[in-house]
């Protein structure tokens, strides 16, 4: 029998962690997969409508700019406000009002005529995300055993991409038989049925509840979720759950990530994090809007960038088995190759244009992902989540940037060689930023986790 089944106190971190019954852990990465991939969608059909809704509103591509950034301004502010109560009232609750929230704000943009109502409209989709898609990463980081963590979280970012490049293709099939309009209305209906299935199935984190929980209805459900995950263990009235309390009962501070080592990895990990967002970001949102200044139609142009975006869909189930082989440090040939092909893009035209910007899509959704296998792995459990919180804030600023930048420089009527050629320039910062994370990780780093690993069974 299980070693935790014959305690009186049921350890649910090692539950988790020995568990065989994996379906409750399948289940929670699918759904949470699937509000990435709204997530994703959302973020694509504001890309391949903003061709029509300048043209409509008789705007600059510098005015609409901060359409696009304002939503991940409220994304940043939905994660401060909403999802950070997720702690509080459980992850659960938060993704479900969080995915309410952007999939209604998400329908009134049809009756938008002006760019003011846009933006607020964007603002509000923006904090729905940021409500939901933390918890989203919590859960499955939280029902995932240490041994299949880095893969699961891999997976379920990886609905961004297929989001994006779903809603790609269908703007090519939607925009030119049903109008820009339609694409919002299936961004309104298309989640619904995700969210009930998120009320009705989703469980909440086993070891919140272990933790937090504190009424019957939190201990009936943790016993539900056990059940579930371990069947051969005895629960009865007397049995007690111990989860991360220990946690709990430490404070953090955010000068923690700047002591030690940290001292020159929080920096560079965050000038990864912004750097690579703010080219990514560039070079995503206003793809659509560049191919239709190359002289194809704002339908033609939704389906190159599907075809481009299923090149990022590539790369980022591709660097995982990339690292595994060649490790981190070495993943910096990944933005390096990015920024190379990224600068040939400005020289193309026709089908070339679209080939190049393809291969760089590869690479760049590709390097970006290794910071979500890398950044959990440089801090110790202790302070490990407060490190990705403000990382991903940090990426979130670079975010907001990478269109207001990418709007700026179109609209001063840059070639498109000079542009693709600064577009390249951060990630070939984000090369240097890559192999001194991975060297540090590799010398100081990947010893003590492996006897940790091998020690505790699991960090």
């Amino acid at each position: 029998m299980n070693e935790v089944a014959n305690r009186s106190a049921i350890n649910i971190v090692s539950v988790i962690e020995e568990t065989k019954n994996h379906s409750l852990q399948y289940l929670v990465i699918g759904l949470c997969f699937l509000i990435m991939l709204m997530d994703g969608y959302d973020n694509a059909i504001i890309a391949n409508a903003a061709p029509i809704l300048m043209k409509n509103m008789n705007i600059s591509a510098k005015l609409f700019g901060p359409v696009f950034s304002v939503s991940t301004f409220g994304w940043m502010i939905g994660a401060a406000l909403i999802g950070s109560f997720a702690d509080v009232i459980g992850r659960k609750k938060c993704l479900v009002y969080g995915s309410v929230l952007f999939t209604v704000a998400t329908l009134f943009v049809i009756w938008t005529n002006d760019l003011t109502t846009l933006i607020i409209l964007r603002f509000i989709t923006g904090v729905g995300v940021g409500a939901a898609v933390p918890p989203a990463i919590v859960l499955t980081s939280e029902y995932s055993p240490s041994k299949s963590k880095a893969k699961s979280i891999t997976f379920m970012f990886s609905g961004f991409i297929f989001g994006g490049t779903l809603g790609s293709f269908l703007a090519s099939w939607l925009i030119p038989s049903f109008g820009w309009h339609s694409m919002f209305i299936v961004g309104f209906i298309a989640p619904l049925p995700i969210i009930l299935a998120l009320i009705l199935f989703l469980p909440e984190s086993a070891r919140w509840l272990a933790v937090r929980g504190t009424t019957e209805k939190h201990r009936q459900a943790l016993v539900k979720t056990v059940r579930k995950l371990a069947p051969e263990l005895t629960i009865t009235a007397a049995t007690e759950f111990i989860g991360d309390a220990e946690v709990k009962k430490r404070k953090y501070s955010v000068k923690q990530l700047f002591e030690g080592k940290y001292a020159v990895i929080t920096p560079v990990l965050w000038t990864y994090y912004a750097v690579s967002s703010i080219g990514l970001f560039f070079f995503t949102t206003w793809m659509p809007a560049l191919y239709v200044q190359q002289g194809y139609s704002a339908a033609e142009a939704s389906y190159w960038n599907g075809v481009m975006r299923s090149f990022g869909i590539a790369g980022v189930l591709l660097i995982g088995f990339f690292l595994d082989k060649v490790g981190f440090k070495w993943g910096a040939v990944w933005p390096l190759l990015c920024g190379i092909f990224t600068a040939l893009t400005g020289t193309m035209t026709g089908g070339m244009f679209i080939a190049i910007a393809s291969v760089a899509t590869f690479f760049g959704n590709g390097e970006h992902s290794i910071l979500t296998s890398l950044a959990p792995n440089l801090y110790p459990v202790s302070i490990r989540a407060q490190a990705d919180s403000w990382a991903i804030s940090v990426a979130r600023i670079g975010s907001i940037a990478g269109p207001l930048i990418g709007g700026i420089l179109i609209s001063a009527g840059i070639s498109y060689q000079n542009l693709f050629l600064l577009l390249g320039a951060p990630f070939i910062i984000c090369t240097i930023c890559c192999y001194v994370l991975g060297s540090i990780y590799e010398k100081d780093i990947a010893p003590g986790y492996i006897v940790k690993k091998d020690a505790a069974g699991s960090i």
